[in-house]
């Protein structure tokens, strides 16, 4: 069909037009076979792509492939939501009053066939076999063609089109590449302490590559961990034996200390130094075959892997915008002690938390908390809200909802940042910019992910209410969750953190208190103009 009108050297061609019009099996034929493949090529483009969510804002997770429920009520606390768009579900966290309200959840499909094959070929089909049937119709009215090969041309494409779409149509789904769509990594990191490292803005360099390969060598271990049963050290061994190397190696170590931002130079060769001798230290209890003891050398090992990492950091990595001057910020990290007493648990009757607030990535959502923290704003504070997804406190007495100056609330802007950007996004979430599944640099992954409540639909109304992310698995499958870029992260429970699930609404916060980067923190400019939104 093509070689008729583009007159393609190997290809059939029409080689003499006559004025007699003459009548042509072939002719008839093709046109037939053309049209039929159209019609089949017209159905194949107006199937729907298979790769859509299980669930619709009327149902809930499906259980299983193709089966779900009807959309059951979650209890938290605050006004009923209402959703935006059937695509995002919203964390109510601002603490007023109890009431239910139904959340609709997504999830992404398990596999499925890939969304484009069927309607890019059906439109190709379409086109193509309309094309030819067209042609030979419209040919075949005006001219008669002496050569033979000529109409046989489009005859054949027609067979062929019909041939492509009855083998695509008919082929066993097995035989179809599967397409993963918005599904969440295979491994996704869920380890907090592993999720800051890899959020701290090292520029890239031949020494952040290596001491990245130690981490990631030491991190492999996790794997080895979770196999079930006894549990074999030559893997283990392998990965901690190719770290020691990396660092043993003169020339790679030598790399790695060029890569020391200059003020931290010291600093770093002293932590490169000490992370020498804890994987020697790794090594001989590997070698004494002491297996209880790997998951807690191998936390010590990774803790001053991120220690040397973070003097790789040289000063702020970003300028915040001028109109914030007013607002306290943390221009790197600090971490929070709390301790907590459970009013009514015969079990535990207190625990001490560590938080680790990340101000490379959030400094003004991180530095308002650290201000408030330095002040006693929590000190005496209840938890105010435990319902299984979120553990939620900061509502002061009285009528106010936030931390009040001059009797009025300070609010902090919406803040977060995205993986790959260099600078935060300010006042306006990633569902407002229309950048829904970016990857942010402090995702709510973890157990304890700490954040900004707000308002609904309100970016910049937070001030001092926070909470802790519960992990659950029908809101926040990790990797694939609806609050990253929807609500501000600021910072992980490092420590204990699994005794955040036995909070209770009532239980009381005996004190938080700054123990560590202190000199990261810098207050608001009192002279500065008061902060306002649009």
């Amino acid at each position: 069909f093509f070689s008729a009108h583009f007159d393609h050297p190997t290809m059939s061609r029409y080689q003499e037009i006559n004025p007699a019009p003459r009548s042509n099996i072939w002719v008839a034929a093709g046109a037939a076979v053309c049209s039929a493949v159209a019609v089949l090529g017209l159905a194949a483009a107006a199937q729907p792509s298979q790769a859509t969510f299980l669930m619709t804002p009327s149902t809930v997770r499906a259980v299983n492939v193709g089966t779900t429920q009807a959309r059951m009520p979650v209890q938290l606390t605050g006004r009923p939501m209402q959703t935006r768009s059937a695509a995002v579900t919203r964390l109510q966290a601002e603490a007023q009053d109890d009431s239910t309200f139904e959340v609709p959840v997504f999830q992404a499909p398990v596999s499925t066939e890939s969304p484009t094959v069927k309607p890019l070929l059906g439109l190709t089909v379409l086109f193509g076999a309309t094309f030819g049937a067209l042609s030979l119709l419209f040919k075949n009215k005006e001219s008669s063609i002496e050569d033979t090969e000529g109409p046989r041309a489009p005859w054949v494409a027609g067979v062929a089109a019909a041939s492509m779409m009855a083998a695509q149509t008919l082929a066993p789904a097995d035989l179809m590449a599967p397409a993963y769509a918005g599904l969440p990594s295979s491994d996704p990191i869920s380890n907090p302490e592993e999720l800051l490292r890899n959020a701290l803005p090292i520029p890239k360099s031949k020494g952040e590559q290596q001491i990245r390969q130690v981490q990631a060598e030491l991190q492999s271990i996790t794997r080895q961990l979770r196999i079930p049963g006894s549990k074999p050290l030559g893997p283990i061994a392998k990965s901690v034996n190719s770290a020691s190397s990396i660092i043993s190696d003169k020339k790679k170590a030598q790399q790695i200390i060029d890569a020391f931002a200059p003020e931290k130079r010291d600093q770093g060769a002293q932590k490169l130094a000490a992370l020498e001798k804890q994987l020697a230290y790794f090594k001989r209890t590997l070698d004494n075959n002491d297996k209880q003891d790997v998951p807690i050398i191998q936390a010590d090992t990774l803790r001053i892997v991120g220690e040397v990492e973070e003097c790789m950091v040289s000063g702020f990595p970003f300028e915040i915008p001028a109109k914030y001057a007013s607002l306290p910020r943390l221009t790197g990290r600090a971490t929070v002690e709390m301790k907590v007493t459970y009013m009514d648990n015969p079990e535990i009757k207190d625990a001490v938390f560590q938080m680790v607030l990340d101000g490379y990535n959030a400094p003004l959502t991180a530095g308002n908390f650290y201000d408030l923290v330095s002040k006693g704003f929590y000190d005496g504070m209840d938890i105010q809200r435990s319902d299984g997804f979120v553990v939620q406190t900061g509502d002061p007495d009285g009528p106010a909802t936030g931390y009040e100056v001059d009797g009025k609330s300070r609010q902090i802007p919406f803040e977060v940042k995205v993986f790959a950007d260099k600078n935060p996004y300010y006042e306006e979430t990633l569902e407002d910019l229309g950048v829904y599944n970016a990857p942010v640099a402090l995702p709510f992954n973890a157990f304890g992910t700490m954040a900004l409540a707000k308002k609904e639909f309100v970016p910049n109304s937070g001030s001092s209410q926070i909470f802790w992310l519960l992990k659950d698995s029908e809101l926040t499958p990790v990797g694939n969750n609806v609050l990253d870029g929807r609500y501000a992260a600021f910072g992980y429970i490092t420590k204990n953190q699994d005794l955040l699930g036995f909070m209770k609404v009532g239980d009381k916060i005996d004190y938080m208190k700054i123990i560590g980067g202190q000199e990261n923190f810098k207050a608001g400019d009192v002279n500065a103009p008061p902060l306002t939104f649009d």
